[in-house]
């Protein structure tokens, strides 16, 4: 069917990234990796490639956010639901290795504000996650009331986010998943209350 049609088109422009980067997913190089001719995908996707890009973002949302809710200890303490949902992003891009690509990649987004928008959007409910998970822990005294919710949010982005960036420039030489907790685990003993300030050195 026509649905089935474009979501291997998708599945298949999301491997050729994660294999070879989002620039090498030509039209070209997509239908011939299908075993289709290229005004077959023009076809499901009129646009072409912007729409493609957009469309497999909107999935790549949709997979997130479902892995982020599967997740999620109900009652948890804040840290440890903060930890769930980093991990959850952290497996997610192991298995999907493209998504970091795709997320940030400046020359994707140039000339594709459909696409920049959709991925800004996928951001922005992450960071409200986070926020809400950390602002819930204010108010049941797990973490520090002098910290602000929105800037938390983001330090614990740019952990996943450079812990991603990391393992890709290394080629996937780490775990990590593990890596990437042992890097959020120093970022929250900043955020929990009743830790003691540790002394600057003059």
């Amino acid at each position: 069917t026509g649905e089935e049609r474009r979501r291997q088109i998708l599945d298949t422009m999301l491997r050729m990234a994660g294999e070879q980067g989002p620039d090498a997913v030509t039209t070209k190089a997509l239908a011939a990796r299908i075993g289709v001719s290229e005004p077959a995908l023009y076809r499901h996707f009129p646009e072409g490639k912007p729409q493609m890009w957009r469309a497999l973002a909107t999935v790549l949302g949709e997979r997130m956010q479902t892995a982020w809710r599967a997740a999620l200890g109900e009652g948890d303490p804040a840290p440890a639901r903060l930890r769930q949902l980093v991990a959850a992003q952290l497996r997610l891009i192991v298995t999907t290795p493209a998504l970091p690509a795709i997320l940030f990649s400046r020359t994707l987004h140039r000339g594709n504000a459909a696409l920049r928008a959709g991925v800004a959007e996928v951001a922005g409910r992450f960071h409200a996650r986070l926020e809400h998970i950390i602002a819930d822990g204010q108010r049941t005294g797990k973490i520090d009331p002098g910290v602000e919710p929105d800037a938390a949010a983001w330090l614990v982005i740019s952990v996943v986010q450079g812990t991603a960036i990391r393992w890709s420039l290394s080629e996937r030489a780490f775990d990590l998943e593990r890596e990437g907790l042992r890097v959020l685990d120093v970022a929250l003993r900043g955020l929990e209350a009743g830790r003691p300030a540790q002394e600057t050195v003059s």
